[in-house]
């Protein structure tokens, strides 16, 4: 055989086979994308949460204010056997994407401002052989962000006690450390405490006895966490100055009712003024006393009668030691009130 013809045979078979070769690859391939297509299962619309937390370095100097209960939709697809096990992983919220977020140069000076979080395919955990899809535009998580600052404010009691007993009592210390947005802290001028009963006795104040408990501060203001020191505040009491008086001829008075058919007199003239003493706040004058028997409680009998002398003390005054409060007195019919002498005592 001639050689050129033999090279030319040799040539077509190899170019035969290898076109051959090339067309089974060909078909093998189709054949498995085919098959593995068919074998693909997908899990639509799956809502997965997502927790947003601000880069460590920047947690000092700022605070990320996210919305609860943050989800995604996402839709899942893989093999029948990698669905069925993530399937299982699914219900048991397993699947969670966790996002770090950074504060971007740009905006580090700023005090206040809104970002959107923008979650990519790549931050869904999924095993291998399970892919996630997330629709455009729904992916997006709004957050807010603040610059955190100090301030030093005051302490504001929250007890629901009268602005009296207030004025008797000591925060200590007045004033706290407080951590948080700096817009919020700019504006507020006093931190409440938690709201709190104050177990201060009456006594104890009137006996001149200091009296303590603490009470935490407020963790959180206008809505927003805030770190304070001290957490707690020690309030306490502060023992009034007292002072005893001793007010000797205090005259007693007749409390009458109107249209009162009788003058009411009393029998001697010591009778009709008591001695007492008492205890309260330090004043630069005598405080004012009233003794008087209530003639308006029942009818009235003519001749003598034995009655109780009522005492009606100011504010925040402790009567010490106790009075002979009964006194004999006589009623006279005003038509026979009019032929005697006027009644010893006060008048009505």
């Amino acid at each position: 055989m001639d050689y050129k013809v033999f090279s030319n045979w040799l040539k077509f078979k190899w170019v035969d086979r290898f076109s051959s070769l090339a067309v089974a690859f060909a078909l093998a391939l189709m054949a498995w994308l085919y098959g593995s297509n068919r074998d693909q299962e997908i899990v639509d619309n799956v809502t997965i949460p997502v927790v947003v937390s601000l880069n460590s370095l920047q947690q000092d100097h700022f605070m990320l204010d996210v919305v609860s209960n943050m989800k995604v939709h996402v839709s899942f697809s893989g093999a029948p056997l990698k669905i069925r096990e993530f399937r299982r992983a699914l219900e048991h919220d397993a699947c969670v994407s966790k996002i770090n977020y950074s504060v971007t140069e740009e905006r580090l000076g700023e005090f206040k401002f809104g970002d959107n979080v923008v979650i990519a395919e790549s931050d869904i955990p999924v095993p291998q052989g399970v892919r996630a899809r997330l629709v455009d535009g729904k992916n997006k998580i709004p957050v807010t962000v603040y610059r955190l600052g100090e301030k030093l404010i005051p302490v504001r009691l929250e007890s629901g006690v009268e602005s009296s007993v207030l004025s008797q009592i000591l925060i200590e210390p007045a004033s706290v450390l407080v951590k948080g947005p700096v817009e919020i802290l700019e504006r507020t001028k006093s931190i409440p405490t938690h709201f709190t009963a104050i177990p201060f006795s009456p006594m104890g104040f009137q006996n001149n006895i200091s009296q303590s408990v603490r009470v935490a501060v407020v963790d959180e203001l206008e809505g927003k966490p805030v770190k304070v020191l001290p957490s707690k505040v020690l309030v306490r009491s502060i023992p009034e100055p007292k002072k005893i008086y001793e007010i000797s001829d205090v005259s007693i008075r007749f409390l009458c009712p109107s249209n009162f058919a009788f003058k009411p007199r009393f029998t001697d003239e010591r009778s009709a003024k008591i001695d007492i003493k008492i205890q309260g706040p330090v004043l630069n004058d005598l405080p004012k006393i009233l003794a008087y028997i209530d003639l308006t409680a029942r009818p009235g009998t003519p001749g003598l009668n034995v009655e109780s002398v009522k005492l009606q003390l100011p504010r925040e005054f402790l009567l010490l030691e106790e009075i002979a409060r009964e006194r004999t007195i006589e009623l006279i019919p005003l038509e026979a009130a009019k032929k005697t002498s006027g009644p010893l005592g006060a008048a009505p």
